[in-house]
């Protein structure tokens, strides 16, 4: 079952968009982001602990 966006789609394109603006700044070309906190914070994505997961953001 997936579960609703804790916050607004507005509200996650508005968090990837400050990231994307500091990826940009230090030339990140792609992001890895493993943590869960951090995965659900800019993806709303809520992960199992069955297996190594991870969200790969790019510019």
């Amino acid at each position: 079952m997936t579960q609703p966006p804790a916050f607004p789609i507005e509200e996650f394109r508005s968090r990837l968009a400050a990231l994307r603006t500091l990826m940009a700044e230090r030339q990140v070309d792609t992001l890895i982001v493993d943590q869960f906190e951090h995965m659900v914070y800019f993806g709303g994505y809520r992960s199992t602990a069955a297996m190594y997961q991870a969200l790969l953001l790019p510019p």
